[in-house]
């Protein structure tokens, strides 16, 4: 694959013990009152993230009071896995006002394929008690394919203004990536985009090259919105 000649960076995190599959359903944070051995998502990262394929930064989402942005970043291949792992991060700005982000949420083609480990590190700053580290309080993968990340519910606060969330990342036996959406909630829902899992193309369908294609897109939609307001 052409896409992953891009930036061959290799980078080096905590190991984690073993492989929390995400399947559809919640898998919670180990800390949470609901977590059991078999329902709770990593907390780290993989030992060593693959290349890096691509990256779409600093995608802003929301209004005058909740406002931010998010990162996403494809890598390829990490130690001891085949395929796409997709890494997210949720950031509110210092400006945001008192809403907190509840919920971070990604669309894609993530139904048709397996997310085989899923988790989050503790490298954000959310919020007070267990949100600090700006981990979920569950992860989700809903039947039709979107990517949940819970941060407040009855014990977790959520994300505050001005602080991020940890890095939140899928690993799947995905081979193709494309640029999709992204949600950030905090009981309305407002959009952005981020890179996602997409279906692999047949050869010689003219679709070729499409996750680069896409991220070329979306800086165009983004230019034109910002040329309109």
């Amino acid at each position: 694959m052409t896409r992953k000649t891009a930036c061959l960076v290799v980078c080096l995190f905590a190991g984690v013990a073993s492989a929390n599959p995400l399947p559809v359903g919640k898998r919670y944070n180990p800390s949470h009152s609901l977590a059991t051995a078999l329902n709770q998502y990593t907390v780290g990262s993989p030992t060593v993230f693959g290349a890096a394929v691509a990256s779409l930064t600093n995608q802003a989402f929301g209004v005058v009071g909740f406002s931010g942005h998010v990162d996403s970043y494809v890598y390829w291949n990490d130690a001891g896995h085949t395929g796409m792992t997709f890494v997210y991060r949720f950031t509110l700005d210092s400006t945001s006002g008192s809403e907190v982000l509840s919920r971070g949420t990604i669309g894609g083609d993530f139904q048709y394929f397996n997310i085989t480990d899923a988790g989050s590190d503790t490298s954000g700053t959310g919020g007070s008690g267990l949100t600090a580290g700006g981990t979920p309080a569950y992860l989700q993968k809903t039947p039709q394919g979107v990517l949940r990340g819970e941060f407040a519910d009855d014990i977790w606060t959520g994300i505050a203004a001005g602080r991020t969330s940890g890095l939140i990342w899928f690993q799947t036996d995905a081979t193709n990536y494309r640029t999709g959406t992204a949600g950030a909630i905090d009981g309305t829902a407002y959009s952005t985009f981020a890179l996602v899992a997409a279906i692999p193309l047949p050869p010689g369908s003219g679709m070729a090259g499409t996750g680069l294609a896409c991220m070329a897109g979306a800086g165009l939609v983004q230019r034109r919105r910002r040329q309109r307001i």
